[in-house]
């Protein structure tokens, strides 16, 4: 009985652990990326795990000003900041995949800074997400591309917090069905041999 409600509450543990990491949450860059001035640059934004999002609306803002919308299954570039007119394109195809990148033509210097891409209605408790762009001077970034402590690092292969959490809350329940099993055993064992215990 009481193994029961031990796996009981182990495998509720497991579910809800499960559940908080299959909501799809929005994940801009957390490495800084880097344009020459004059070069073409992806700021790069998804969701993770992967959730379509071509039904929804998404918006990229720099310093408060509008870069580029999408709403309605198309473009919406009415509010656009007339810096970034005809300098943006959105990759529609992706957009099932949770693909929300931003490609940024013709960059100038005044582009750097922060950017955040945003799915206002996505439900999830993480909707926006941020992206650093730093431009160098053009004949600038062949120096940056050969500094081995510049560009960005692989941490695409790091497991989201959720996830970690998941499978340290499975293994530990492994352990613990496992030692369980191995004591009810013995136990079982020492009662149906009662004089091998006693020397």
């Amino acid at each position: 009985m009481k193994l029961q409600f031990l796996l009981s509450i182990l495998s509720a543990c497991c579910l809800l652990s499960g559940l908080d990491s299959e909501e799809p949450k929005v994940i801009g860059s957390h490495d800084t990326i880097t344009a020459a001035v004059g070069e073409d640059v992806i700021l790069p934004c998804h969701l993770e795990p992967p959730f379509d999002v071509h039904n929804l609306t998404v918006l990229w803002k720099h310093n408060g000003a509008a870069v580029h919308t999408y709403k309605s299954r198309g473009d919406n570039l009415d509010a656009q900041d007339k810096s970034f007119k005809n300098r943006t394109l959105f990759f529609h195809g992706e957009m099932v995949n949770g693909n929300i990148s931003l490609k940024l033509f013709n960059v100038t210097e005044q582009d750097k800074g922060v950017y955040t891409c945003v799915v206002p209605r996505l439900d999830s408790q993480v909707r926006k997400g941020n992206v650093t762009l730093e431009v160098v001077p053009k004949g600038k970034e062949e120096e940056i591309e050969d500094d081995p402590t510049s560009g960005p690092s692989t941490d695409e292969n790091n497991l989201s917090t959720a996830h970690i959490i998941g499978i340290t809350i499975g293994v530990i329940a492994i352990i613990v069905i496992v030692i369980v099993i191995v004591v009810k055993r013995r136990r079982g064992q020492q009662e149906e041999n009662p004089d091998d215990t006693v020397l």
